[in-house]
């Protein structure tokens, strides 16, 4: 019998002189030294934040240097959270781990996650929302809530009893209305919208209109079914939901990550897509979700990219993420279509098929905690010939 694990893992980045983590060579921190003859009119503000050189914004000219991005390194430890293998006596045995919200709680003083659980050969809106906590981020406790009762019984960590998989849920810090202190987009019911809800300990939720589509006017007419992503941006004054969308037709047609943004994280903009393939992508050019982190006045984004064919030119559809950034929040840029968090190559791997980093990964004092979900399996739930376990 073929045991398909999925698991979720914690990658940890080495920092540079006790700063901040430093993922990139070019990720040099300091401030810009500008030649004195420069006219200060065409000086940038760079304020406090310390400096990626990620591109050439902040750049007048080189020589002799490269950029080059480092992957992070994976933490010997993993997998923090495993998924549960179906021999086991449990209630969410079989079930496989999908698109993990992680925050550290400032207020609480502990981490807190929210994953999604599917059941194989399912329907999508019959996966669940779970929650877990960790006091390091580490060692990770699933509490039984008693919220629902599900394979009959109370004694699960249960948020959500259905449509639990594509869940982005976040803390609104400055939101003033405590019923409203959490908040959360998931996929409505069959019909591949996208729905809010409010929460004041993030465990109760309160869907918003009963379950009424938030966001239902995408621009190709098609549907989102990937990590619903959301945060409040700073810079833009508003909240942001990034979602996955269909663009284009017949041989043009991919998947892309779109963005919506929105006053009262009720009414939205209709989402816009955000990045295109390009003619050296080869058959890697659907791009599954994208997960943002704001960092140091920059936005860093980490999308999963696949490549699609036929089980004949392309018999295992796998997955993996590349590097993306924005200034501004609204313009994105992939980082050459180089890949930063590869799926495993050893065959038998848990992250063999399919890797999603989790929205958002975390600095936690000189370290930057990257959690992704890893899949043993391809898209297709294929595995080659002969593989009989997947390691966990």
């Amino acid at each position: 019998m073929t045991v398909r694990m999925v698991t979720l893992l914690v990658l940890r980045l080495t920092s540079t002189a006790r700063l901040v983590s430093r993922w990139l060579v070019m990720g040099l921190l300091g401030v810009a030294l500008w030649p004195s003859t420069v006219n200060r009119s065409s000086w940038i503000n760079l304020g406090c934040h310390k400096q990626l050189f990620i591109d050439d914004f902040i750049i007048s000219s080189s020589q002799g240097l490269s950029r080059r991005l480092q992957e992070p390194t994976k933490w010997v430890g993993n997998p923090v959270l495993p998924a549960v293998p179906k021999d086991q006596p449990l209630w969410e045995s079989d079930m496989d781990i999908y698109f993990p919200s992680v925050i550290f709680d400032h207020e609480a003083g502990y981490f807190k996650m929210w994953y999604g659980l599917w059941e194989r050969n399912k329907r999508d809106e019959d996966s669940v929302l779970t929650y877990a906590t960790s006091l390091d981020g580490i060692v990770w406790r699933k509490p039984y809530l008693g919220i629902f009762n599900y394979r009959a019984t109370r004694k699960n960590n249960l948020v959500l009893d259905h449509n639990g998989l594509c869940c982005g849920v976040f803390k609104d810090t400055r939101e003033q209305d405590p019923a409203k202190r959490y908040k959360m987009l998931f996929m409505c019911s069959d019909s591949y919208k996208v729905c809010a809800a409010f929460s004041s300990n993030g465990l109760n939720w309160k869907y918003y209109s009963d379950g009424a589509p938030a966001i239902s006017q995408f621009p190709d007419g098609l549907f989102a079914d990937s990590h619903m992503v959301a945060y409040w941006d700073e810079k833009l004054n508003k909240y942001v939901a990034i979602l996955r969308q269909r663009s284009g037709k017949g041989k043009a047609r991919h998947k892309t990550p779109a963005q919506s943004e929105s006053d009262d994280f009720i009414h939205w903009t209709p989402p816009r897509p955000l990045l295109y393939p390009k003619d050296g992508d080869g058959k890697y050019r659907n791009f599954y979700n994208m997960e943002v982190m704001q960092y140091e006045g920059m936005y860093l984004g980490f999308t999963t990219i696949f490549a699609h064919g036929s089980e004949e030119d392309q018999p295992f559809d796998r997955g993996q993420v590349q590097l993306v950034y924005s200034r501004d929040g609204q313009h994105w840029e992939r980082w050459k279509g180089k890949v930063f968090l590869p799926y495993s190559g050893q065959l038998g791997d848990f992250d063999w098929g399919m890797v999603y980093v989790a929205q958002a990964p975390l600095v936690v004092r000189d370290e930057i905690y990257i959690y992704y979900a890893g899949h043993g399996h391809d898209h297709r739930h294929n595995l080659p010939t002969g593989v009989e376990q997947l390691r966990g």
